[in-house]
């Protein structure tokens, strides 16, 4: 998806959040994987103490901190067991940036995902966090942009907690 030429971009952003709908009405029950914090928080300290996250790889916000710092400012955000994805837990695929997603040239239709080893039931926001942050940023997918992660969400039609999405988008720095 994010070999498109720029003049496909609305079109291309406008399937993708129909696709994750999509994705995210498939039910849960089907799916064998967790991938809820309370799975993903300790996986997180885990790939911190063995040093296997990429400190060279941390988004532009965050390039200047270190695992150790970004491990602490991410148990100090965790929600509370009670706050905890009450009622948003769907199908997600875990990592959902624009290169997993494969779209028909032609209709601009997604077609199907690619590195799904993190795909399980978490909260959408999980995706649509990923998803907006790959959009935006026009240095990995210049056909893309801020405006473009606004269309994705505004085309899957359900408001989006922005504190939701920066948790997710630190969280993934782990992985």
């Amino acid at each position: 998806m994010s070999d498109l030429p720029a003049s496909s971009g609305d079109g291309a952003v406008q399937s993708l959040a129909r696709f994750l709908q999509r994705l995210h009405a498939v039910d849960r029950e089907s799916c064998p994987f967790e991938r809820w914090l309370a799975v993903t928080v300790p996986l997180a300290r885990v790939r911190a103490d063995t040093r296997l996250v990429d400190e060279g790889d941390f988004d532009d916000e965050r390039a200047d901190r270190s695992t150790a710092e970004l491990l602490v400012d991410l148990l100090d955000r965790r929600p509370r067991a009670e706050e905890l994805e009450t009622g948003d837990l769907v199908i997600c695929h875990g990592d959902a940036c624009l290169p997993n997603f494969l779209v028909d040239a032609d209709s601009l239709e997604v077609t199907g995902m690619i590195d799904v080893h993190r795909l399980g039931i978490a909260d959408r926001h999980l995706d649509l966090a990923l998803a907006t942050r790959s959009i935006s940023d026009t240095g990995l997918n210049p056909g893309y942009g801020p405006d473009a992660a606004d269309q994705l969400l505004a085309t899957y039609g359900r408001p989006a907690d922005s504190w939701r999405l920066e948790f997710y988008r630190l969280l993934d720095e782990f992985f």
